[in-house]
C-alpha cells in the first residue's frame, strides 16, 4: 500500500505530459446492446448508452472506459476533463439504476458496454489490447466485478484477462450496499457473496491499481476493505496490484486520482511497447568524437540538393560532446556552413523501430532533418529508392514537426506527410520515432502516433520500403521548403541529438 501526498504540481504534470496538439472527436449516446431499439423498453434505451472521445490523428491508441458513481441509484455518464487531450480515448458509460433495475442488471450493462469497446474500438483506430477499465465509487465496484468474475464478459466471448488494467476509485470490494439493500440486509452489515469482488480474487486477473481516500476521511471501512482486497489478491499469487491512499481526501478522490490513472495507463503502454522490441544497435554519442565505424561525413557545395544555401564541411560543424551529437550551422562572411553525416554502407537496417532523441534549432531558414534513404540509391535514384523522414522541421513553421515518406509515386512537394504541434521542439529534447514493417510506417513524437503510411495495394512505385535503409542526420540552411529569407541574427544554431536507437521485433 502506498500513501500519497498529492501536490498541485503533480496533478498538472500529467495533464502537460501529452501537451502536443492533436484532434479529438466525440460520439455521443451510442447504444451498446445489439438490437436495443427493437425489443427493449424506453428506460433501457435511454440508459444503456455510452459516449466516446477519441484522437483522430493517433493510430492504435489506448482506451479508458470510465464508469460513473452514484451508489447504483443515481449518476450520469461524463468524460472526465482531466483525462482529455492525453493521447488516449475515453469511453463514458451509463447503466440502469436501482430500483428500476435489479441485480445483476447494472453489472450486465457494464459488461455489455465493455464488450462493445472491445469489439468496436479498432474501427475508430484504437488498440483492443490496450483497454483499461476504471470508475468511481459504484463505478469502481462495477469495474472490479466485470474484471474479476469472468462470466460477465464471457457472455460476449470476451476474456476479462485481456483487460490491460483495472483502476477502481474508492469502490466496494465487499458486496455493494445497494445489492445488500435489495436483499433486506442492513447497510452496516458487510457480506461477501457472488456479488462481491472479494469473492472472485484470482491470480490471473488483470493488473490492478486501487485508489482510496484518506482512511480517516473516507466512507467507513472503504479504505480497509480495499486493503484487505489487495492482501487477498497477493495471497492468491497476483503480483501486479497496488493500493494508493490519497492523504487529505475523502470519498471524492476523482480529481486527485485522475493523474494517477493517466500515469498508470501511460506506464503500461510504455511497458507493453518495450517488451515487444529488442535493441539491436544504437549510437549514444557518449564519446569525444564521431564514431566513423558508424558514420560517414558528407562534404558538399551550396545548391547541391534542394537549392540549399549552406556548404557542408567537416571542420567546425560536427562535434560529439556532453553525450550529444552537435551539428552547428553558422554564417562565415558571405557563406553558410553546416554538417551532414550518414551511415551508408556501415549501419543499414530493414524494418524495426528507429528512434532519435533530439533538440531542434530555431530561426527562419533553418532546416534540420533526421531521415533515411534506401540503400539501393546508387541503382535506383531518388525517389525510386524511397525516403523516410523521421523528423523534419523548418524554422518558418517553428512549432510544427513533420514526418514524411517519399516514393516514386509521391515525392518532393507531392509527398505523404503528417505534422504535429510541438511547442518546445527547440527548447527541450523529444523522441522522434518510426515503426516500420512489411505493411506500414508509423510516425511518433514522444509516443504519440500522429501519422501512418500504409498503402493497401503495394507496388514498386508506392512501396520501396522492402529493403535496407541507411540514416542521415543533417542541418540545412535555406532551400526550396524553408525559403531563402534567413534570420542571420539567430545564427549560429545547433541540432543536438542525444541518441539514435534501432529496435527489432523479438
Amino acid at each position: 500500500m502506498k500513501t500519497i501526498q498529492l501536490t498541485i504540481f503533480s496533478i498538472l504534470f500529467f495533464r502537460l505530459l501529452f501537451s502536443q496538439e492533436t484532434l479529438y472527436q466525440f460520439e455521443n449516446n451510442i447504444q451498446y446492446y445489439d438490437g436495443i431499439k427493437k425489443k427493449w423498453d424506453n428506460y433501457t434505451k435511454e440508459r444503456c448508452v455510452l459516449d466516446l472521445y477519441y484522437p483522430t490523428q493517433i493510430k492504435n491508441f489506448s482506451t479508458i472506459i470510465w464508469i460513473h458513481g452514484g451508489g447504483l441509484v443515481g449518476g450520469e455518464k461524463y468524460i472526465p476533463q482531466r483525462l482529455m487531450n492525453q493521447g488516449f480515448a475515453v469511453v463514458s458509460v451509463e447503466y440502469r439504476l436501482y430500483p428500476k433495475a435489479k441485480k445483476p442488471q447494472y453489472i450486465e450493462d457494464t459488461a455489455a458496454a465493455v464488450s462493445w469497446v472491445f469489439k468496436n474500438i479498432q474501427r475508430y483506430g484504437g488498440d483492443p489490447d490496450q483497454i483499461f477499465v476504471s470508475g468511481h465509487s459504484a463505478g469502481g465496484y462495477l469495474t472490479s466485478m466485470v474484471s474479476l468474475d469472468k462470466k460477465w464478459l464471457g457472455a460476449y466471448d470476451i476474456d476479462a484477462d485481456k483487460i490491460a488494467g483495472v483502476i477502481p476509485f474508492s469502490g466496494h470490494t465487499i458486496t455493494h450496499f445497494t445489492v445488500r439493500a435489495e436483499n433486506n440486509i442492513p447497510r452496516n452489515q458487510p457480506i461477501v457473496d457472488e456479488f462481491a469482488p472479494l469473492y472472485h480474487v484470482r491470480k490471473e486477473a488483470p493488473p490492478f491499481l486501487l485508489i482510496t481516500g484518506d482512511r480517516d476521511l473516507e466512507l467507513p471501512g472503504r479504505y480497509e476493505e480495499n486493503l484487505y482486497f489487495e492482501t487477498m489478491m497477493k495471497n492468491t499469487g497476483h503480483k501486479d496490484i497496488d493500493l494508493f491512499e490519497l492523504q487529505g481526501y475523502g470519498h471524492d478522490v476523482t480529481e486527485a486520482g485522475y493523474p494517477l490513472l493517466a500515469q498508470f495507463v501511460k506506464e503500461r503502454i510504455k511497458k507493453s511497447v518495450e517488451s515487444s522490441w529488442k535493441l539491436v544497435w544504437s549510437d549514444e554519442f557518449n564519446g569525444s568524437s564521431l564514431d566513423t565505424l558508424n558514420w560517414n561525413i558528407k562534404e558538399a557545395k551550396p545548391g547541391w540538393v534542394n537549392n540549399e544555401l549552406q556548404e557542408y564541411v567537416k571542420e567546425g560543424t560536427i562535434e560529439v560532446k556532453n553525450g550529444n551529437l552537435v551539428i552547428t550551422a553558422r554564417k562565415e562572411g558571405d557563406k553558410y556552413i553546416s554538417g551532414r553525416i550518414n551511415s551508408m554502407g556501415k549501419r543499414e537496417f530493414q524494418y524495426g523501430k528507429i528512434e532519435f532523441r533530439a533538440k531542434l534549432p530555431s530561426g527562419n531558414g533553418t532546416w534540420p532533418a533526421l531521415w533515411m534513404l534506401g540503400s539501393n540509391i546508387e541503382e535506383e535514384v531518388w525517389p525510386a529508392c524511397g525516403e523516410i523522414d523521421v523528423m523534419e522541421h523548418v524554422g518558418k513553421m517553428q512549432n510544427i514537426v513533420h514526418g514524411t515518406v517519399h516514393t516514386k509515386m509521391a515525392s518532393g512537394n507531392h509527398n505523404y506527410s503528417g505534422g504535429l504541434k510541438v511547442n518546445t521542439a527547440s527548447t527541450d529534447f523529444h523522441r522522434y520515432t518510426v515503426e516500420w514493417d512489411e505493411e506500414k510506417i508509423q510516425f511518433f513524437i514522444d509516443d504519440l502516433n500522429y501519422y501512418s503510411y500504409a498503402p493497401e495495394h503495394k507496388t514498386y512505385e508506392n512501396w520501396p520500403f522492402n529493403q535496407p535503409f541507411f540514416f542521415i542526420i543533417n542541418f540545412a540552411i535555406g532551400g526550396n521548403w524553408p525559403g531563402f529569407d534567413i534570420d542571420d541574427k539567430k545564427l549560429p544554431q545547433t541540432l543536438e541529438v542525444d541518441y539514435i536507437r534501432v529496435y527489432q521485433k523479438q
